[in-house]
């Protein structure tokens, strides 16, 4: 007998059941399909958050700094001095970046402006050149004697062009040089330039002013620095290398004095 017919009672209690189950997942399913209208979203004006210019927002820097200025100079100087080596080796290293890769735009503007203003401040930067190289005499002697060994090929192939080029005025230049360097380790004061060397000579016609004959001229000192005279163009005479040597460390002076005179008064020295 069969227990699940549909003409059963249990039979149709099953039926029963599964028609209701059948219809309420119906249901189900048809709830859940259904979509409910979409509520339109109003957006709400938004606050003016405009952004401040730059010049607002410059001067409120400026006025924060300048109401703390005290506080923030020692927040700085704190800083810096718990951080000195890094800090220092930083602007070091940014040092040397911008240098290198500016280098040909440094050194042309260098040259320029020492071009405009070498007559203008020629003894200012003079002074400042001797006061930089006596505060840093032995790391400056270094530097020089590094470069000639590294550049020692390039030193003297410079050197060389230059005297085959002029050489009266290199050999002129180097006697110069080493009168005032003797000079200076003596302590007798005073110095030359070539400039005044050679205005000296013109102003004596260019002739020798023992012999009287024109050509090499050297310069000499009236009252040599081994008798303390001062070297200095006052103290100075052309003379040509044989009438130097044969003066030795007399005193004599061949200048007409009044001729020196007025050269002194035109170059301004005494």
């Amino acid at each position: 007998m069969m227990t699940n017919s549909p003409f059963t009672a249990s039979g149709r209690i099953k039926t029963a059941f599964h028609t209701v189950y059948k219809w309420q997942e119906k249901s189900l399913r048809s709830a859940i399909n259904t979509r409910r209208p979409t509520r339109k979203l109003v957006r709400m004006p938004r606050k003016d958050t405009t952004k401040q210019t730059r010049e607002e927002r410059l001067a409120k820097q400026r006025a924060y700094r300048e109401e703390h200025r005290a506080e923030l100079a020692a927040k700085g100087r704190a800083y810096y001095a718990a951080h000195r080596e890094e800090q220092s080796a930083r602007a070091r290293a940014y040092q040397a970046a911008h240098y290198a890769a500016h280098r040909e735009e440094r050194n042309a503007k260098s040259r320029a402006y020492r071009a405009a203003n070498r007559a203008a401040n020629r003894a200012e930067l003079v002074a400042i050149s001797r006061a930089y190289h006596a505060a840093n005499r032995a790391e400056q002697n270094a530097k020089a004697r590094a470069y000639r060994v590294l550049k020692r090929e390039e030193v003297a192939a410079q050197k060389r062009a230059r005297l085959l080029a002029d050489p009266e005025t290199i050999r002129t230049r180097g006697r110069i040089y080493k009168q005032n360097r003797r000079a200076l380790k003596i302590g007798n004061g005073g110095n030359y330039t070539l400039a005044e060397w050679r205005a000296l000579c013109a102003w004596f016609g260019n002739v020798c002013l023992r012999c009287g004959v024109g050509g090499t001229l050297s310069p000499d000192h009236v009252v040599p620095l081994i008798k303390g005279g001062a070297n200095a163009i006052a103290n100075i005479q052309p003379l040509c290398l044989t009438c130097n040597l044969q003066k030795g460390v007399d005193s004599t002076d061949y200048r007409d004095e009044e001729m020196i005179a007025a050269f002194l008064v035109s170059r301004g020295a005494s």
